[in-house]
């Protein structure tokens, strides 16, 4: 390679490595435990949960399913992490066919500010409206 190529040639490998470091975003990864008043929830059989976070303009949701322990996990897009921010939180209980109509979500009155520092949270069933 001539002299004068490997000075453009490193440069334009130095720009495109930054390119990159700067499109893969990392979150975080929050988790938690549901309870059902002061008691951990435990799921029945046959029931599936589902928690669902949904930012406050719009642009980030998030959803995953609670454990049968009640323990649950967010690893958001790529297993990235959920961007920091402010969340609304909603909490779907799916139970076993035969049952009465379909799953309806619930609302929690809980706001999360998601940070670094404040990645784990308790959703308390009995708040759900």
């Amino acid at each position: 390679m001539r002299p004068v190529l490997r000075p453009a040639l490193g440069a334009a490998l130095c720009a495109f490595t930054l390119t990159l470091a700067g499109c893969s975003e990392s979150g975080v990864k929050v988790g938690g435990q549901v309870t059902s008043g002061s008691s951990p929830f435990k799921a029945q059989a046959g029931e599936t949960v589902r928690l669902g976070l949904a930012d406050e303009a719009g642009k980030n949701n998030f959803d995953t399913e609670v454990s049968a322990d009640g323990t649950f996990s967010f690893t958001g897009s790529n297993n990235q992490g959920v961007p920091a921010g402010k969340y609304k939180v909603s909490i779907t209980r799916y139970v076993e066919k035969g049952a009465k109509g379909p799953p309806t979500p619930k609302s929690l009155p809980d706001v999360w500010d998601v940070s670094e520092s404040s990645k784990t949270f308790t959703v308390d069933l009995a708040k759900a409206k």
